[in-house]
């Protein structure tokens, strides 16, 4: 799988972290939650993720999402990510991009039901003091069900997400640490997040936490295990497909 065919997406999230002196392998995404009732309303928004405190580098993501007809969401979401540990030990960018497809629904006025399923690119490249140590292409799968709650003011989110992460074409450049070694291709996570957006029916500043625990029988890596973010949401539609106060 070349690089270049990720870079058609607008940029996500699986990418590396560097933290100490060790590498990270993975930083679990930001789920896109849409919250959609009807439609025509849409959703894009861009945030900083904080992947770990004390880390240089910082993440920037962007995610979209339209439900051309009622009950049919679509989505895109990525992120691009860059950085190193204190020491500069560590450093390197990583890149990833994911298209979805779901299904939602209202049980009343403000309370609704989604689930959304997805598929994402991407590739990560790490250097040790400057040279290089580690390279790979990413491929990844998601199924996502929540549950969301919408007014005019306020908006609140929370799914469940489960992520297959294959990794494709490792490899390493020089000698690796035992503990600072991948082992294995393929991993799977449960991933919850919580989304909270507070703000008008054309704008929304938003909060995003994102837990990530690895529920395969594969040996442990170095990974980060919580992300949190803060942005802006911009509403598409919300003003008038239903009168929320």
């Amino acid at each position: 799988m070349k690089p270049d065919s990720i870079y058609f997406f607008v940029v996500i999230a699986v990418t590396f972290l560097i933290s100490g002196c060790s590498p990270k392998y993975y930083v679990p995404p930001q789920p896109n939650i849409p919250a959609l009732a009807n439609g025509g309303e849409g959703k894009f928004g861009t945030s900083f993720s904080l992947p770990q405190f004390g880390v240089g580098g910082m993440a920037f993501d962007a995610q979209m999402s339209y439900s051309p007809i009622k009950h049919l969401g679509l989505t895109a979401d990525g992120m691009y990510f860059s950085g190193g540990d204190k020491t500069n030990d560590y450093s390197g960018k990583g890149i990833v991009g994911n298209v979805g497809l779901g299904y939602y629904g209202m049980a009343c006025e403000r309370w609704g039901a989604d689930v959304y399923a997805g598929i994402g690119k991407g590739s990560i490249r790490m250097n040790q003091d400057s040279l290089k140590f580690f390279s790979s292409e990413l491929m990844r799968y998601y199924i996502q069900p929540g549950v969301f709650y919408r007014t005019r003011r306020f908006d609140f989110g929370l799914v469940f997400r489960l992520s297959r992460l294959l990794y494709e074409d490792m490899k390493y450049y020089s000698q690796a640490d035992n503990d600072d070694m991948l082992y294995g291709e393929k991993f799977l996570f449960y991933e919850p997040s919580l989304y909270l957006a507070l703000g008008g029916n054309l704008v929304k500043a938003k909060f995003q936490i994102t837990p990530s625990f690895k529920i395969d029988n594969e040996l442990e890596f170095n990974r980060q295990k919580l992300v949190l973010s803060f942005g802006i949401d911009f509403l598409i539609g919300r003003n008038r497909a239903d009168k929320l106060k």
